[in-house]
């Protein structure tokens, strides 16, 4: 085992070292974790409390980022390794056979979606070993300390705790059943499991976010699997529970030629499922969506489940699984080791290669804030998400040059005042990192341009018939070089009528308007006086919305224009 810990460490070393723990949502979660300056907890998993301090403390006491990167990776990077230390922990004494399948579970099962450290489904599946393993072995008192501090770290990490839990409760039964010095104890701990299932089953009730019952759907999960399971990854995963499935029958079930005939067929398969996530390692297209894996990482784990299950039921005898065959089980637990290394270490290097083109990409660029689609290094890897703005940020330091939105509009829209539309769901004050400097530089191309801001839907129609809807109060930018005098004209509509729509023009009043539903009426001409720099025009309904077709609807605009005195037609920006 030491060969192994020593191969482990090394790959999760480098990955640290190369950002690894940043990819997808662990580059969002550490810019919230050190700009709140406090642990960043994302759906009420409070679990990450713990794994994010060291970071959001550091934070506090030095503005060195590549160092806080480290700090932030480090604890995520560490739980693979603890999983496994802690299961080799509780069964070296009773079974150290069984440690197979834990390096099998946490080595190759949750392997295609290792890279992502912070998806906490991949980490309750490693997590779940030195509990499950502890079971099996009758719940030895050396075990305890562990399970104390695994069972609330996966009641507060992900809603799998809940089939976990009933997974844990049942083999506890089971073992229980056959072996009736452990009877007491183990019927004990399944009744604490299937209560432990039960409140996390509330609380998921009670704390459910929209994207938490998205997740349930099966349509989604069947895209995920798609996304991320078909193809090498499953290919591999069939393979090494074939491999897994002719170890349990060579140490049970098989005379001597026979068992050498099977071990070497499993030594082999472990091999080509190595090999065949390299392959698909090799190729940042192919695990582009790997963090999807995390919703299949109890899946494929689960047959590994079933051998040590099987393997202890079977192993009655004292001892029969108390030496690790040096020949077959070493050698299998060392090819995982080496294949989790190298796939690691693989993804790392090209996730920092594809990190390292895009930061470059960003600093030779003059403008303050770059939108995303003027981008394709990209496109088609992992960076292709939703966190790659936080990334971005995170490579940079305390007071950024450069700022990475998704489109024209949104710079224009981070060129105001106010919070910050970093992602879609949440906008961004003042915090620890400071992009009041990078806002301030940013130069809006034209003498006049108007975007769309808060308040709005997205544009509907053709581009010369156009409309956009608000659900509640709408903001409108205009943005100008100088003072200027001009006109708003327009159409505007109410989905609810007659209604009153009032208007400002930063904090002057314009003229109110009443609206009928379901037609759109002329709007203005409303003289406009700007300032220099950028002007708002809000638009607020007195009636109230109505939900359509699962949006709230309020007020539409329709092929709105900002004319100046001047002939000159301000530019849109949708």
């Amino acid at each position: 085992m030491r060969l192994s810990f020593a191969l482990i460490t090394a790959g999760l070393a480098i990955a640290v070292l190369l950002g690894a723990p940043l990819a997808w949502d662990g580059s969002y979660w550490l810019f919230k974790t050190l700009d709140l300056q406090i642990p960043y907890v994302s759906n009420e998993r409070y679990s990450n409390i713990l794994f994010e301090a060291p970071a959001a403390a550091a934070g506090r006491l030095t503005d060195n980022l590549p160092l806080l990167r480290i700090l932030f990776g480090l604890p995520y990077a560490a739980l693979p390794l603890l999983a496994l230390a802690a299961a080799w922990w509780v069964v070296r004494d009773r079974a150290p056979g069984l440690i197979l399948w834990a390096v099998l579970g946490i080595g190759l099962a949750t392997l295609p979606g290792q890279l992502c450290f912070v998806c906490e489904g991949n980490i309750s599946a490693q997590l779940f070993w030195p509990l499950y393993l502890a079971i099996l072995v009758g719940l030895p008192r050396a075990s305890f300390p562990v399970l104390g501090a695994v069972a609330p770290l996966l009641f507060f990490f992900h809603p799998v705790a809940i089939p976990l839990f009933v997974i844990a409760a049942a083999t506890s039964l089971l073992v229980a059943v056959a072996r009736r010095e452990w009877r007491k104890r183990l019927m004990l701990f399944a009744v604490g499991l299937l209560v432990l299932a039960v409140l996390a089953a509330l609380r998921l009730r009670a704390i459910a976010t929209p994207y938490e019952s998205s997740q349930l759907s099966l349509d989604i999960q069947a895209l995920y699997f798609v996304k991320a399971v078909v193809g090498l990854p499953l290919a591999a995963l069939l393979v090494s529970w074939l491999s897994g499935l002719l170890f349990l029958l060579s140490r049970h079930f098989a005379g001597h030629p026979t068992k050498k005939l099977l071990r070497n067929g499993a030594l082999w398969g472990l091999a080509l499922s190595g090999l065949l996530l390299v392959a698909w390692a090799v190729q940042p297209l192919a695990w582009k969506d790997a963090l999807l894996f995390k919703t299949f990482a109890v899946l494929g784990a689960g047959p590994f489940m079933l051998y040590a299950l099987l393997d202890i039921m079977a192993g009655r005898r004292r001892g029969l699984l108390h030496r690790v065959d040096p020949s077959y089980e070493r050698v299998a637990i060392v090819l995982v080791s080496l294949a989790y290394v190298a796939v690691l270490t693989i993804q790392s290097v090209l996730f920092s290669g594809m990190t390292s083109s895009v930061l470059a990409d960003i600093r030779s660029s003059e403008a303050p804030c770059i939108a995303r689609s003027s981008l394709t290094t990209f496109q088609g890897t992992a960076l292709e998400h939703w966190s790659l703005t936080a990334l971005v940020l995170d490579h940079q330091s305390r007071t950024p040059e450069h700022i990475l939105l998704d489109t024209e509009k949104a710079c224009l829209e981070a060129a105001a005042p106010g919070p910050i539309q970093l992602v879609t769901w949440e906008t961004q004050g003042d915090g620890w990192f400071n992009l009041r400097d990078a806002r301030a530089r940013i130069d809006v191309a034209g003498d006049c341009v108007v975007t769309f801001s808060r308040g709005f839907h997205w544009v509907e129609g053709t581009d010369t018939d156009w409309w956009v809807w608000m659900w509640g109060r709408g903001k409108v930018l205009v943005f100008v070089r100088r003072e200027e005098e001009g006109s708003l004209l327009g159409g505007l509509t109410s989905i609810q009528g007659p209604n009153t729509v009032n208007l400002w023009l930063n904090d002057d009043a314009l003229p109110p308007v009443t609206v009928d539903a379901g037609v759109f009426q002329p709007l203005g001409p409303f003289p406009l006086r700007l300032t220099p720099g950028v002007n708002n025009i809000l638009f607020e309904s007195d009636a109230p919305g109505a939900f359509v077709q699962d949006r709230s609807l309020v007020l539409a605009v329709h092929n709105l224009r900002v004319v100046l005195d001047s002939g000159t037609e301000c530019r849109i920006v949708r």
